[in-house]
């Protein structure tokens, strides 16, 4: 359903138990049955931050509000299933020499990305045979992604990559909370001052980091972590954060029966469901049980609770959704085994295409062509204050590559444009007419449809 009535709930942050409320501890350990790992970063954003609920309650409202005028608006309205988008992934595998060796040393890290690869783009595509498989019922809400993924083929400064790197630790685990960086989650893995690797540039690589995730806890295993788009309250992220979490047994898809994974882990799809967080999807159910919560998308069923790591047998109704077709227990953002899953919907394309199209919070991602292309060396500009109140200014590093500069509000719409000078070095703009919020300075290249954005706070 689309609205939701409460976010402040478990949905607030992208951690999932996702292969289920079955979790596998550690070799050596009992079984634990674990359900949701997402309220242990909820409540530590929530110790930071006492508005939380309402600055993501804000965040929601802005996200409905741009559904609903591509509904309502033909000229802004994009079709389900448009584009191909490009993003460039970079895996950061941060293993120490054993767990490195359990997945068959750098030949047997290759072919897990080769087959993470394939997972990923088949699912994000419409193109995974087992879609046969969607309910009847179901069948017309089946969506298309259209998002390529790429393996980048050159590293920030230029040279030539595979499209993944290899950090051997003597850790034996990364911490999912107790950091000492940033935001203090996976520290341990996200900064190469601690032991891991640090991000390459954000709005160039969807960066992945590969570890052996302690959730701490009594020892159950997160499978994964993404961090939403970032605006408020997920701004508590900082850019260099930007990017997934996967515990390297649930990475990539089992060719082989002799291959290390966790038991409920081996298709490679738990980075399917993580991506989806990553471009702004909730779970299904919303987080919360109850009816009370949904996940933000008109097309997905009401539903009561995750479905834990089960298949089940369609129809599957709840208290939420007690008639057929019931849930859509097969959907990527729920919790069944991973060979029950095989379908995004049609409304989690077009929340997720927010965040891709112009003026979205991963456009920047869709900008890099097949490698990575540098921009001209000198075309970039800082923004400062930001926040801001009445006014920012815009300092150019070279002016001569900029060709005008335009601020868009959330839903697409130019709220100032200017032109710029080739010798003037900065600019000055007047934001007294504009409302408190979240705005897109987008400054455009000249002689090339490239374009550099920042994000701008408004607050009064």
């Amino acid at each position: 359903m689309r609205s939701i009535r409460t976010i402040g709930s478990c949905i607030l942050m992208a951690v999932s138990l996702w292969t289920g409320s079955r979790i596998y501890a550690q070799a050596g350990q009992e079984e634990h049955m674990l359900t949701c790992g997402q309220d242990i970063v909820r409540k530590l954003l929530k110790e930071t931050n006492p508005g939380f609920d309402q600055q993501l309650q804000l965040h929601e409202d802005r996200v409905q509000q741009q559904l609903n005028r591509k509904e309502q608006d033909n000229t802004l309205k994009k079709p389900t299933g448009t584009g191909p988008y490009t993003v460039n992934v970079v895996f950061h595998f941060v293993l120490n020499a054993a767990q490195i060796s359990q997945l068959g040393g750098e030949s047997g890290i290759q072919a897990r990305v080769n087959s993470q690869m394939e997972v990923l783009n088949r699912d994000w595509n419409a193109q995974n045979a087992d879609s046969v498989n969607i309910p009847v019922p179901f069948k017309p809400l089946f969506g298309n992604m259209n998002v390529r993924f790429r393996l980048a083929t050159k590293k920030p400064d230029g040279q030539s990559t595979p499209g993944y790197e290899i950090i051997t630790t003597t850790k034996a685990s990364s911490s999912m909370t107790g950091g000492n960086r940033g935001s203090n989650i996976f520290s341990d893995a996200k900064y190469a001052s601690n032991g891991g690797a640090d991000a390459w540039d954000p709005d160039k690589y969807y960066n992945v980091w590969v570890v052996n995730i302690n959730a701490g806890g009594g020892g159950g295993i997160v499978a994964g972590f993404a961090t939403p788009p970032r605006y408020p309250p997920w701004d508590q992220f900082p850019v260099v954060e930007q990017g997934a979490v996967i515990h390297y047994g649930a990475f990539g898809k089992r060719t082989a029966a002799s291959q290390y994974f966790l038991p409920a882990g081996e298709e490679g799809r738990t980075l399917v469901h993580e991506t989806g967080h990553f471009f702004d999807l909730f779970h299904v159910w919303g987080g919360n049980p109850g009816c009370g919560d949904d996940d933000g998308v008109s097309d997905t069923p009401l539903q009561a609770d995750m479905t834990p790591g089960t298949s089940p047998t369609f129809p599957k109704t709840d208290a939420c959704s007690p008639n057929s077709p019931g849930i859509m227990f097969m959907n990527y953002m729920d919790y069944a085994n991973e060979l029950s899953q095989c379908m995004f919907s049609k409304g989690q394309v077009d929340r997720s295409h927010i965040q891709l199209d112009p003026n979205g919070g991963r456009y920047p991602l869709t900008q890099q062509g097949t490698g990575i292309d540098k921009l001209p060396e000198g075309a970039s500009f800082t923004l400062y204050p930001n926040p801001a109140v009445t006014r920012v200014n815009l300092v150019f590093e070279k002016p001569q590559y900029i060709s005008g500069v335009s601020v868009v509000n959330l839903i697409g719409q130019v709220q100032q444009q200017f032109t710029v000078q080739k010798t003037v070095p900065d600019l000055a703009l007047n934001i007294k007419s504009l409302g408190t919020g979240i705005y897109i300075v987008k400054c455009s290249l000249k002689n090339t449809n490239q374009s550099i954005i920042r994000k701008l706070v408004i607050e009064r």
